[in-house]
Formats: C-alpha cells, sequence, structure tokens
C-alpha cells in the first residue's frame, strides 16, 4: 500500500511540475505551451487543460492512463483502486499546488 501511495505521489508531483514550472517563461516546454496555447486555446479549451494549463487535470491524466503499469509494481488491479489512485494523485497535486505557493510568498 506505501508503494501505492509514493507511486501516487511521484505522479503529482511529475504532472505538477510539467505543468507549473517547466511551461513557465524561460524554461525548457515554454515553446511547447505557447505552440498549444496558440493551437488550442480558443477553440478546444478543455484539450489545452488536460495537456498542459491544469496541474490537476495533467497529474489525473498521468494516473488514469499510470496506473495500467502499477499493477506490476504494487499488484493492484481493481478498478476501485484504480479510481482511488486518480483521487488520490489529484489530492497530492492539490496539496503540492498550496506548497509551492506557500514557498513562493
Amino acid at each position: 500500500m506505501i508503494t501505492f501511495i509514493i507511486i501516487s505521489f511521484c505522479i503529482a508531483l511529475s504532472g505538477y511540475t510539467y505543468s507549473i514550472i517547466l511551461t513557465d517563461p524561460g524554461m525548457i516546454l515554454d515553446k511547447w505551451f505557447i505552440f498549444l496555447q496558440s493551437m488550442l486555446e480558443e477553440k478546444h479549451e478543455k484539450w489545452f487543460n488536460v495537456l498542459v494549463n491544469c496541474p490537476k487535470c495533467v497529474s489525473g491524466q498521468l494516473a488514469l492512463w499510470g496506473f495500467f503499469f502499477t499493477p506490476y509494481f504494487t499488484g493492484f488491479n481493481s478498478i476501485h483502486l484504480h479510481i482511488l489512485f486518480i483521487v488520490i494523485t489529484i489530492w497530492f497535486t492539490l496539496v503540492l499546488n498550496k506548497f509551492y505557493i506557500w514557498l513562493k510568498n
């Protein structure tokens, strides 16, 4: 179970870092952010959020699709645990967001 939580936290940290930190101006993925913003923001805002702009969405997507690989590490493979895994990952993302905002102030 601890592996389940650690993997969830790592996915939340990865999604948050990708969505908030690496897409800031001057960072390594800022051109990717600008490209997606120009292509998707006005016409397909939901896709833009899922792909880059919303850390909860990005982490949730990583958890949704990443859980298919976690049974190899954890032995968990039920739909209820899959949903719980996504919820915990999104919750960790919210906690990371609060912590990051607290650090910047």
